[in-house]
């Protein structure tokens, strides 16, 4: 891509970000790629320089780097995979959508990044029970997950809602970075939080005290609180 974009011969206007004397080098940048002259709004290249299933990290010049959020890269139907095609080392056309002093919180330009700020899910007052989401997983543990509908907000899912079946290894079922669909259950306002069921039938599971909810032969998992002669005792988790 830097060959498409910069063919030899071709003129360009710089300006410096760095000298060192001692290696007789000189860094250059573009213009509008001086961090601190960027705007919301701006649009600017980068290279990628790290993927992660939740974010890219971008370098904009030589000591300045940016991060597009997963969800700040969704285009039109591909939302599953918005990573998908970014490899290290990519050419990236970006857009300024957040100042964090030094940092810049990017999306790519052509996706929902464009839209505006204002289509951005900040607060958990602005979501409604039995509302539909997407999210990516941002991690899982063997009592649930937080999913991340923007990189503002982030939901949680207890183990018991994340599937209508059994999970003896969610975080297998459930890796950093999936796209998931859920409903919400429950606003917590006060505190900004959230919680998810990704359940099929969208309904939430039994709570592990309600023996009606168990049924000879279900697989349960639990941690053992206490051995006797007679037998061990487990509290059930979920």
């Amino acid at each position: 891509e830097f060959r498409d974009r910069f063919p030899l011969g071709s003129r360009v206007a710089c300006h410096v970000t760095r000298c060192d004397d001692d290696l007789r080098n000189i860094d250059l940048g573009l213009p509008h790629e001086r961090v601190s002259e960027l705007d919301l709004g701006d649009h600017v290249c980068g290279v990628a320089t790290k993927v992660t299933p939740l974010s890219v990290q971008v370098q904009i010049t030589g000591k300045r780097f940016g991060r597009i959020f997963v969800t700040d890269a969704v285009r039109p139907g591909a939302a599953e995979s918005p990573f998908g095609e970014i490899s290290e080392g990519q050419v990236l056309e970006c857009v300024v959508l957040e100042r964090r002093g030094k940092q810049l919180e990017l999306g790519l330009s052509g996706t929902v990044a464009e839209t505006g700020e204002s289509e951005v899910a900040r607060r958990a007052e602005d979501f409604e029970i039995g509302q539909e989401v997407c999210g990516y997983v941002k991690n899982v543990s063997q009592k649930g997950c937080f999913v991340s509908l923007s990189r503002h907000l982030h939901a949680h899912v207890k183990l018991r809602n994340l599937s209508n079946r059994f999970l003896k290894h969610p975080e297998r079922d459930f890796p950093r970075g999936k796209f998931v669909r859920g409903k919400v259950v429950e606003i917590v306002a006060d505190k900004n939080q959230i919680e998810l069921t990704l359940r099929e039938d969208g309904g939430q599971g039994e709570r592990a005290g309600s023996v009606s909810s168990v049924a000879v032969g279900d697989i349960l998992l639990g941690a053992i609180t206490r051995l006797e002669k007679y037998g061990a005792f487990c509290r059930l988790e979920g």
